[in-house]
């Protein structure tokens, strides 16, 4: 997975950001032949084993990382910065921007990818990410972050260590 807060710095200072959000495909990803055998289950019928990524399993998050970083392995860090499905197209001034964004999609359609439209934001610059807030001047924490790292507290009990 990647570095949140690299992906963070990389996004903030652009000009212009367009914030995407993929549906999540895992579904979609084709099991390895060696590996169907492991995720077999019996009914009464008979006994089945997935052909596809199920639901659930333990590593669903890092393969599907893995294969949106092969979807956008030639624009990663230089027009585009992924994190699971939210992926955001950054350009460093306007007139670049809509280049940018065709890059992608010619991407994103290869790939047979699908976008949540209601969740794209297109030529904006700034929004929130990650917890974040992204402008084009720096990045800034959110409330809930803030608000979430001040209200903890100090430990009451002195802490044991085994030596």
């Amino acid at each position: 997975m990647p570095n949140i807060y690299r992906l963070v710095d990389e996004v903030a200072g652009n000009c212009v950001l367009s914030f995407l959000e993929a549906y999540s495909k895992h579904n979609k990803i084709l099991m390895a032949p060696t590996d169907m055998v492991k995720t077999s289950f019996i009914i009464e019928e008979a006994n089945y084993y997935y052909k596809v990524m199920p639901f659930g399993l333990k590593n669903v998050g890092t393969t599907y990382q893995r294969l949106m970083d092969k979807v956008f392995s030639h624009l990663i860090c230089k027009i585009v910065e992924v994190y699971v499905d939210d992926i955001m197209v950054k350009s460093a001034n306007p007139g670049q921007h809509l280049a940018n964004l065709t890059e992608v999609s010619l991407a994103i359609r290869k790939f047979n990818l699908w976008l949540n439209s209601e969740k794209c934001v297109f030529r904006i610059d700034g929004d929130k990410f990650l917890g974040f807030m992204l402008t084009k001047r720096g990045i800034y924490l959110t409330y809930k972050i803030a608000r979430s790292s001040s209200i903890c507290e100090a430990p009451t009990m002195p802490r044991r260590y085994n030596n």
